[in-house]
């Protein structure tokens, strides 16, 4: 005999005509996106007034297109250096994003920040300030490499 079918209540609905969870065509989905980014604006800019960075911009269209939602300024000695930021809105976005990023093969260090409404402004600051120290960590490593490099042709 054949296979019964469930009863209309207890069918699964046909899965195309669900909306992704994270999908940018979901109104909602995008208000909360702009939200978090706005917040974390708002955080970024009171890490300014604190002198911890010294401004936060917005990305060009071409940082946009590769994921940059904000642009973070540090100045060290004389040098400013730009940090590239990606606010998603959970750690499995993040990582999604970081897939893709690894995927093109882009050179840019682009770095993800968590922005929701289980984050505290408190717990969200520390975040940054430690991504700020490892990237700023790293451009002073690449800098370290390249002068050692010259070195040695020298």
């Amino acid at each position: 005999m054949g296979e019964r079918l469930r009863p209309a209540s207890n069918r699964i609905p046909n899965m195309r005509n669900i909306p992704k969870p994270y999908s940018f065509d979901n109104p909602a989905q995008r208000e909360m996106g702009r939200n978090n980014e706005r917040r974390a604006r708002e955080l970024l800019e009171s890490l300014v007034e604190e002198g911890f960075i010294s401004k936060v911009t917005s990305p060009t269209k071409k940082q946009r297109k590769e994921g940059v939602n904000l642009i973070v300024h540090k100045t060290l000695g004389t040098e400013t250096v730009a940090i590239p930021f990606q606010v998603t809105s959970s750690v499995n976005g993040a990582a999604s994003f970081r897939k893709r990023v690894e995927a093109r093969g882009t050179q840019i260090g682009i770095l993800s920040l968590v922005v929701n409404d289980f984050k505290t402004d408190t717990e969200i600051k520390r975040v940054i300030i430690g991504k700020v120290g490892y990237f700023l960590t790293r451009v002073q490593e690449k800098h370290a490499e390249v002068a050692e490099v010259v070195n040695a042709l020298v």
